[in-house]
């Protein structure tokens, strides 16, 4: 049966109290506030970013140019490194990387300023595509941590491992440094163990990539104001692996689409501060759906995430401490363990969640957490409906007595405190 609950509840609060609908609708108008005054500060930075084109087209540079082939075979390490390296030397600007596939056998060195965009990310019958080619066991494409980096955009083109050659690389893209409005976006990453790992990432942007690796696809530490959206993860095999793994100040993960995975966690965030995790769809994901770890100010809304033929999502939502949480409607179908649980974290209002518990899972907001005091409203029933596995607090309202009535642990009541 698929459930919809409101739930608000403060733990370490000794007294229960069932608060009506003004103070439910005041508790969340504050935790919204809050969540607007930290993720307003990306906003702030939205223009800077999007205005990047223009900081990066002064220089033009096309790797053929350099001596680069292109033809899947011949090393071509070199000639994009002396592409890089010349275009930083004359104030930065754009590589061009032009259809072909170029094959690289040592890491590719980034630069502060310069970019690589190519003409195409995804392959088909049709498409126009520019690769590269990593034919080593190594990273592809590198930010070394001696070097700081500003306004560099990763565009238009894919990252392969040459697996046929034996190798199985790390990283395609890895570092540290990356620092202020940079963008990584329509990036194809495949046949490596990770996807994307960068720590000291601010205000910039990851989005509509497409990664397919075997393990973790986007790891992200320390990484103030930055967006995490419209990408896709498929294909991840192991269960010590993250989807989509965000630590910052404040974050953004939103329309992201999680699929045929078997992992720990899908969407993961530890430590991080004013936190909106939006709109994402998870499905045949074996693993825990959206995990937050002592994170404070955080706002989950609107994902979908399913179990299907080939995946168990064990738990749909787990909060581990931290502070203000606002859980709002979400859909939860299938899973085995929880739809929502919340241990140790305090300030939790969800509200127009839709959990379906018919594979086995339980909602332990407020049930299962011991010094948890929950208000809680489920659908509109009739007296002869009401639930039979009540937690104390809960409320619904009862259509054959037309008013609300609540559960105080051992009869139902009614606003007045009488037995109904």
């Amino acid at each position: 049966m698929i459930n919809q609950r409101i739930f608000s509840a403060n733990v370490g609060d000794s007294s229960v109290g069932i608060a009506g609908p003004d103070a439910i609708e005041q508790d969340i108008d504050n935790l919204l506030a809050n969540d607007q005054e930290l993720l307003g500060t990306l906003n702030d930075h939205e223009t800077q970013i999007n205005d990047l084109d223009a900081d990066v087209l002064d220089i033009n540079v096309n790797i053929k140019n350099f001596g680069a082939i292109g033809n899947g075979a011949i090393d071509d390490t070199q000639a994009i490194q002396d592409a890089i390296d010349y275009t930083y030397t004359n104030g930065g600007g754009v590589v061009l990387i032009p259809q072909g596939s170029y094959k690289i056998t040592a890491p590719l060195i980034m630069q502060n300023g310069v970019s690589i965009i190519g003409v195409g990310s995804m392959r088909d019958d049709n498409a126009i595509v520019s690769e590269i080619l990593n034919a080593s066991n190594g990273t592809a494409i590198q930010f070394p941590n001696t070097k700081s980096y500003t306004s560099v955009r990763l565009q238009n083109f894919s990252i392969k491992g040459d697996t046929i050659s034996g190798y199985t690389p790390t990283y395609a893209i890895e570092g540290e440094n990356f620092k202020t409005h940079c963008i990584i976006e329509n990036i194809r990453i495949w046949k490596h163990q990770y996807g994307i790992k960068l720590t000291h990432c601010y205000y910039s942007k990851i989005q509509n990539n497409y990664i397919n690796t075997a393990k973790t696809a986007i790891d992200l530490t320390t990484a103030n104001g930055v967006k995490v959206s419209n990408n896709i993860v498929h294909g991840i095999d192991d269960v010590d692996s993250y989807g989509i793994y965000v630590a910052g100040s404040p974050i953004e993960i939103e329309h992201n689409f999680i699929e045929n995975c078997t992992l720990k966690r899908a969407i993961y965030t530890s430590y991080s501060n004013g936190v909106l995790i939006k709109s994402n769809y998870l499905e045949n994901v074996n693993g825990t759906g959206i995990y937050i770890g002592y994170s404070n100010t955080v706002n989950i809304m609107s994902n979908y995430m399913r179990s299907g033929s080939s995946g168990n999502i064990a738990r749909g939502i787990l909060l581990y401490n931290g502070d203000n949480f606002v859980i709002y409607g979400n859909y939860i179908e299938k899973t085995t363990v929880h739809t929502i649980r919340a241990d140790g974290a305090t300030n939790v209002i969800a509200f127009e969640n839709y959990l379906d518990e018919s594979a086995g899972a339980t909602y332990s907001v407020g049930l299962a957490v011991g010094t948890f005091k929950a208000r809680i409203r489920t659908l509109a029933t009739s007296t002869a409906n009401r639930p039979s596995d009540a937690a104390r607090g809960e409320m619904f309202f009862d259509t054959s007595l037309g008013k609300p009535i609540f559960y105080d642990g051992t009869n139902w009541v009614d606003a007045t405190g009488t037995i109904v």
